[in-house]
């Protein structure tokens, strides 16, 4: 596998190079799933020994995802929405079915859900063991299955629908920079703001690594994302918590309430921000520089940027 950077990955550039080698072992695995409204039925690679299907050794469980702009999102009961959690799931029989590499899992209360989970614990039918587990988004189910012994018409229980995030109010922070905008005053005082401008550009950087302005001033910074891939923000901060807030931010990126917040931590070493900005999209940000000189470094606190996307903001 060439050509890509791996997950995780703080490459600035594509090429890394991932090698997979047979070992001329083998492997068992299913080469199809089909959806059922009560249930799975599995295809295997090799044959299935029947004597070896016991739902008592099988388990099942599911789970959702809260569906919102955030990067990613905790595991909700399905059950329970708004409790983090998962759900089990009864497994009411196991069959083998005529072509002797399929079986059928009846499980009658199976729904749409956005992560199921299914293990089971098998034997081919020339005796080795093996114990698969199937993760599956569920969103269709075809009709019943109904060619197996003991077959009965169970009613569905009521179901939740998938979770969707509330409409995300507007970080305060940034209603408190806008409102520095609204300058009253002559030409002389518009004059005196600082006006620098910054680029988010492709390869996790910014294209000035550097910038100047005036001890107490009152700045302008104009931020544009010009990456054609990935969405970017801005943060200026204290010199002593560039490391503290950039490991916070990893953290909102497991939080719904991540993207309401920008990825940005409730830190009084933030000095100023932007909101994440998608590809071609810019925003002004209007602060007071610190009134002590020195270097001030900013970040992009998207998920997984920040320990490359740096800058600094010399303030003289």
């Amino acid at each position: 596998i060439v050509g890509t950077d791996g997950w995780q990955s703080y490459a600035r550039e594509d090429g890394s190079l991932q090698r997979i080698r047979w070992t001329g072992g083998e492997m068992l695995f299913p080469e199809s799933v089909e959806t059922r409204r009560n249930g799975f039925i599995l295809r295997f690679n090799e044959s299935i020994d029947p004597r070896s299907l016991d739902s008592k050794k099988a388990f099942a469980a599911q789970w959702n995802y809260l569906h919102s702009e955030a990067y990613g999102s905790p595991e909700y009961s399905v059950r329970n929405p708004g409790i983090t959690g998962h759900d089990t799931v009864e497994i009411r029989s196991l069959h083998a079915l005529k072509d002797g590499k399929s079986i059928f899992v009846e499980i009658p209360q199976l729904h749409p859900v956005m992560q199921f989970h299914l293990h089971l614990e098998l034997k081919t039918r020339d005796g080795r063991p093996f114990a698969p587990d199937l993760y599956y988004s569920i969103f269709h189910q075809g009709e019943e299955f109904t060619d197996f012994p003991g077959y009965r018409e169970i009613a569905k229980e009521s179901w939740n629908d998938f979770p969707h995030a509330e409409e995300s109010p507007v970080d305060p922070r940034l209603l408190a920079q806008e409102a520095q905008s609204k300058i009253v005053g002559d030409e002389q005082v518009l004059s005196a703001i600082e006006r620098i401008e910054l680029d988010a550009i492709a390869g996790l950087q910014y294209a000035q690594k550097e910038l100047r302005v005036k001890a107490g001033a009152k700045v302008a910074l104009t931020f544009r994302n010009l990456d054609p891939s990935m969405p970017h923000n801005v943060v200026v901060v204290e010199p002593d918590r560039l490391s503290s807030i950039g490991e916070e931010s990893m953290k909102l990126a497991a939080s719904p309430k991540g993207v309401d917040k920008h990825y940005v931590p409730e830190d009084k070493g933030v000095i100023a921000l932007s909101p994440v900005l998608q590809s071609g999209n810019s925003y002004v940000i209007y602060f007071r520089s610190p009134r002590k000189p020195g270097s001030y470094p900013y970040l992009c606190t998207f998920p997984g940027h920040w320990q490359v996307m740096q800058g600094k903001l010399i303030v003289e």
